[in-house]
């Protein structure tokens, strides 16, 4: 698959097993946005402890969607955060946003069928 994700790891995970791929990559649809809705409400609260667990939480999600621009943007937030400050990684996290929002249209692109959308 080519574009944002490269799922690889993921199929290696299941060994082949598409039904349970899209099981997976189900959960990550459902739970991701609620995440990252978190990591805005961190942003603008200048929750630099909560935005980091955020980040710690969704990383390993990335490694195995072979998600690796999502994965760079959230080391870049963490790294921004930590340096400038929460208040200054508005830039970034709207970077993440849009390539969250890309992962999710290719995934759901790629498990059409198994997730009945």
């Amino acid at each position: 698959m080519a574009g944002h994700t490269d799922l690889s790891q993921l199929d290696r995970l299941y060994k082949g097993d598409r039904t349970r791929m899209a099981r997976w990559v189900g959960i990550y649809l459902e739970e991701t946005p609620s995440q990252l809705e978190r990591l805005a409400a961190c942003v603008e609260s200048a929750d630099l402890e909560g935005l980091l667990a955020i980040v710690h939480d969704l990383k390993p999600t990335m490694h195995y969607l072979g998600a690796q621009p999502l994965q760079e943007l959230l080391v870049r937030l963490a790294q921004e955060a930590r340096t400038a400050g929460v208040a200054a990684c508005g830039p970034v996290l709207q970077e993440l946003m849009d390539e969250a929002r890309s992962v999710s249209s290719e995934l759901h692109h790629h498990f059409q069928a198994e997730l009945g959308s």
